[in-house]
Order: C-alpha cells, then sequence, then structure tokens
C-alpha cells in the first residue's frame, strides 16, 4: 500500500560538473488515520543530490530547489496547495564533496476520496534554463472507518528509530517516544541485517472487544518464482485497541536474493488473515540459497491454518497414521522432499503434517489432488499387508518401493512359474519378476513415457526378509545383464528352500 514512485540509487558520488544533468527526486507517501473523515498522508521528497547544481554561499555551495505540492479531487479541482524550498546540505567545494540526497518531509490531511497528489520541481540554482520535473500519484483515501473492522495502514520502512529523551518536546513526525528517519531506499544489501518499519493497525477491537489479546504476524515473502515464499515470520501479541501503533523488525539475514515483500497482518483465532498491508522490498544476499520447490512445500505446510485445511481430503485422516503417510511418500519424492518428511514425520506438528501432504498432492495435480491421493493410499494399505516385515517397513523394502512409484504389475512370475527358466527350480532360490507395460510413476518424472519395463526381485540366501532389486531396465533403476545368471542360482549343499515354512514368503 506504499507508494513508491521510484527507487533513489543509494549515496551519490562526487562529480566535477553536472551541468547537462536534469532534476531527480522521488516520492514516497503513506497513509495513517486521523479520522473517519480524514486521512493523513505523510510523504517524503527525496533529491538526488548529483542531479542539481551549487552556487557558493557564505557557508559553503548549496543547491536550492522550489516545490510545489497540490492535492487535486476527481474532477481536477484543486483542494490543496503547498510551496516549500529544499536546501541541500553546504558542501566545502564541488569537485571532491560527496553530493548526498537531501530530503523534505511533510504531512497533509485529505478528506476520503480519489485524489492526484502533484510534486512539481524546479532547480532553483539552474535558472530558467533548467526543467520543471512533476510527479503525479493516484491516491485513493477511506478514513479507515471502524466499520470495516480491522484495518492495517501503510508500512513505512526506517532508517532508524530513536529514543526522545524527555522532557525534550517531540517534533510532529514522532510517534510515541520514537523519533523515525524513514529509509531512502527499499533495497537493502547484504551488508544490512534487518528490516525496520512502522505502520498502525485500526480497529483490532471491534471483533475481539477492548482488552482483549490479537495476534498480529509479520513475514517477509520472496516474490521471486511460480509462487511467494514466506523466508522469515514473527507473531506477536497485543491487547485489541482502536489504534495499535506498530514499530518492529525483523531479520534478513536469511532471506536470500531477490524480490520481496513485508506482510503486516492481523490473524484472527485460528491463524487465518483477516487483513494485512503489504510493502516491497528489494534484497541482495550473495550465497544464500534460493528456497527450490520442495522448500516451498515446507513453507507452505508451516504457513497453511487448520481453517484452510477444513474440508480438504487431509482433514480426516487419522492423527496417528500421519507420521508413516508422510514417509511412505519417499519412493515419489525427491531427495530433498524426502529428507524434509523425515524431519516432519518426527517433529512435526499434526496441522504442519496434514498441510504437507495436502500441498504434496496439490504439487502434482490442482484440479485431481484427492483422487492421487486416494490411489496412493491404496497402495500404502497394499503394501504394508504384503511387504512390511519385522525388520523393514513397507516402503523401505525394494518391492514396497517399487510398487508404491510405479503401482501394480501387469505380470508377475515366479521360479516356479518363469517361462523362461532353464530347468525345475524346486530347490533353487525364491525370485519375481515384474513385468510393466507401461510405467505410471505418481511423483517425479523419472518413470514417464517408459513402456515394457522389467523389475526382477531375488532373496539371496534364507535369512534375508525381503527379495532385492537386482536388474531393472527401467531409467533410474539398478541394472545388471547377467541377472538370468542369478537368478537361476541354487542354495548350496543339502540346504533346501522351505516354502511351506513362511520364509521368504510372497
Amino acid at each position: 500500500m506504499r507508494f513508491l514512485l521510484a527507487f533513489l540509487l543509494g549515496l551519490a558520488v562526487a562529480l566535477p560538473t553536472l551541468a547537462g544533468r536534469s532534476l531527480f527526486f522521488t516520492v514516497e507517501a503513506y497513509r495513517l488515520r486521523v479520522s473517519d473523515k480524514q486521512t493523513l498522508i505523510e510523504y517524503y521528497v527525496t533529491v538526488d543530490g548529483t542531479s542539481v547544481r551549487y552556487e557558493h554561499t557564505p557557508g559553503g555551495y548549496v543547491a536550492r530547489v522550489a516545490l510545489t505540492v497540490t492535492v487535486a479531487d476527481s474532477a481536477g479541482g484543486i483542494r490543496a496547495a503547498e510551496k516549500f524550498l529544499l536546501r541541500s546540505p553546504a558542501l566545502p567545494d564541488t569537485t571532491t564533496a560527496v553530493r548526498l540526497p537531501f530530503r523534505l518531509h511533510e504531512r497533509l490531511a485529505v478528506a476520503p476520496g480519489r485524489h492526484t497528489l502533484a510534486w512539481t520541481g524546479t532547480d532553483q540554482v539552474r535558472g530558467p534554463g533548467g526543467d520543471e520535473v512533476r510527479i503525479e500519484l493516484p491516491l485513493t483515501t477511506t478514513g479507515f472507518p471502524a466499520r470495516l473492522g480491522p484495518q492495517v495502514a501503510d508500512i513505512q520502512l526506517l532508517e532508524s528509530a530513536q529514543k526522545i529523551v524527555k522532557p525534550a518536546k517531540p517534533d510532529r513526525f514522532s510517534k510515541g517516544d520514537y523519533a523515525l528517519e524513514g529509509r531512502v531506499s527499499d533495497f537493502y544489501p547484504i551488508a544490512v541485517e534487518e528490516i525496520l518499519f512502522y505502520t498502525e493497525v485500526y480497529h483490532t477491537d471491534v471483533p475481539a472487544g477492548a482488552g482483549q489479546s490479537v495476534t498480529l504476524r509479520y513475514r517477509v515473502r520472496l516474490l521471486d518464482g511460480a509462487s511467494p515464499v514466506t523466508v522469515g515470520e514473527r507473531r506477536v501479541q497485543h491487547t485489541a485497541a482502536p489504534v495499535l501503533p506498530i514499530l518492529a523488525r525483523l531479520p534478513l539475514a536469511a532471506v536470500p536474493s531477490g524480490n520481496c515483500e513485508l506482510l503486516v497482518e492481523v490473524l484472527d483465532k485460528a491463524g487465518k488473515p483477516v487483513t494485512a498491508s503489504a510493502q516491497p522490498f528489494q534484497r541482495s544476499n550473495p550465497g544464500m540459497p534460493t528456497p527450490r520447490a520442495e522448500d516451498v512445500l515446507g513453507a507452505r505446510a508451516t504457513a497453511t491454518s487448520d481453517d484452510e485445511l477444513k474440508g480438504t481430503f487431509v482433514a480426516d485422516l487419522d492423527s496417528a497414521l500421519l507420521p508413516h503417510y508422510l514417509l511412505s511418500l519417499r519412493p515419489v519424492a525427491t531427495v530433498a522432499e524426502a529428507a524434509f518428511v523425515e524431519t516432519l514425520a518426527a517433529a512435526g506438528t499434526t496441522r504442519q503434517r496434514r498441510a504437507y501432504l495436502y500441498h504434496f498432492w496439490k504439487k502434482q495435480s490442482a484440479t485431481e489432488a484427492a483422487e492421487r491421493w486416494a490411489e496412493y493410499r491404496r497402495r500404502i494399505d497394499y503394501v504394508d499387508g504384503k511387504f512390511a516385515n519385522k525388520t523393514f517397513r513397507a516402503y523401505e523394502t525394494d518391492q514396497g518401493r517399487v510398487y508404491l512409484q510405479y503401482g501394480p504389475p501387469d505380470q508377475i512370475f515366479t521360479e516356479r512359474n518363469d517361462p523362461q527358466r532353464a530347468t525345475a527350480n524346486s530347490d533353487g532360490r525364491p525370485y519375481q519378476i515384474w513385468n510393466y507395460y507401461k510405467l505410471r510413476n505418481v511423483g517425479i518424472a523419472e518413470g514417464a513415457n517408459q513402456t515394457n519395463r522389467t523389475f526382477v526381485f531375488f532373496q539371496r540366501n534364507l535369512g534375508d526378509p525381503s527379495p532385492r532389486l537386482i536388474h531393472s531396465n527401467a531409467r533410474g533403476e539398478t541394472a545388471d545383464a547377467n541377472w538370468r545368471s542369478i537368478i537361476g542360482q541354487k542354495f548350496s549343499g543339502r540346504s533346501q528352500f522351505d516354502r511351506n515354512s513362511g520364509t521368504g514368503q510372497q
């Protein structure tokens, strides 16, 4: 909701002459509440010190910029006008001195409605030959009325907040006990380790009742990519009131480079945002990795509330089975996703576990997520009853993993009915050959578009509770051209494999 009309390019460098350069300034405006009938517009005008001409005065070299500020209504009529003269800090010379930006900080009150604010500036030292520069800002004001419930004012980025020493009289721009200095730029380099900001939250007492607790959430989201990713968050409890002044900060160390936004949100009792204000900014943090898709899923699981999960296909899942369902995703998850579900299964909350399952299958199909999960859950139930044993959970066995990843095979041959076996194999080691006419991988795309694929599972010894995958012609799987020779092996000596004892039974 804050309006940044141009980016100020940091601190200026010393230039020997700037005679051919036009005046350049930026405007930042913030809306705050005065009453239902008035909105306060607090604005900064920042002049680029390298874009103006300087003249010699007794105190040094000084630039002067004349500025006119007007407020027009929707019909174009001028409702207010003010004039200012901005003076730069005095420079000892114009050849080596650094020409820093200089600013005007002012306020004006407007009635609710649609307005056009305009700032017109001229370089007075340049004289009649100087360009007139005009910036216009269309602005709608509401007065933040109580009938609309909780509302968040525009967010002001700050350079500093200094505690006012009593009994010194605060100036009219101070907020509470603090004198605030607005930030010149919304660019945050790696050297800046936190984002400091000010805003106001109105009418939290309307739904909650005066004196009740209300939760605010401050978040930093990375906007680059398919969807925003939360990369920093803080929740704070306040006592509901007509006006809550918010002076806060968030660390930026873990925020990667890119386009970001700062969010201030009012949350309901279920943790769902009911109103918010956003402020964009840019971050440079070389070396901090950009979140990948699996990190996005984790961030969504953390940010999703119980209320958002109501009525979804994960809402009624048995909470005791959620860790098992998460771990059973490993055959169809990426390496990083599989590592994340291990952590979530061990230490996540019930809400986070449900949310991760929800977003995992929404990632597979936005329109058929419930159906995809239902099919995969049937596979989990099948492998749990067929391949799990005292040593391994079903998804940890080779047969369980392949079944979860690719589904039921179209054909199964054993050492007893394999049409290509060399001789009768009554005393041979057990094996199974699974044939797929077409692989139907649920998750990662490794198995897509593959036909006539074979998986060979072989039990090497009597004590092995699960046959091992020794060969497959599917991409990414174990391959052994000598697999026919391996499955033809028999037990040494006088050992016979007792297929009726339960050992190795399929």
